[in-house]
C-alpha cells in the first residue's frame, strides 16, 4: 500500500493506465484511494461477502470476463 498504490495511481493519472482493484472484504475500502467504478466485482460487492455472492467461484469468474474485456479496448 505504501509503495506500489502510490505509484499505480501515478501511472493511471499520467500514463492513462488502468488501475482496477479487485474488493475481496469490506476492510476500510472506502478509505482507500483507488476504489472507483471500475472496482470488480460489479458494484464493488465484496467477493468474500457470502450475501453478495454465496459462491466465490461466480465472483471471480465475473472479474476473469470483465478485466478482459478491459485488456481488449
Amino acid at each position: 500500500m505504501k509503495i506500489e498504490m502510490p505509484r499505480a495511481i501515478e501511472r493511471r493519472d499520467s500514463e492513462g493506465v488502468k488501475v482496477v482493484p479487485i474488493v475481496l472484504d469490506r476492510s476500510n475500502r472506502r478509505e482507500q484511494p483507488f476504489i472507483s467504478k471500475q472496482a470488480l466485482p460489479t458494484d464493488a460487492k465484496p467477493i468474500l461477502e457470502t450475501k453478495h455472492w454465496p459462491d466465490p467461484n461466480g465472483a471471480w469468474q465475473q472479474v476473469s470476463d470483465k478485466l478482459r474485456l478491459m485488456i481488449r479496448e
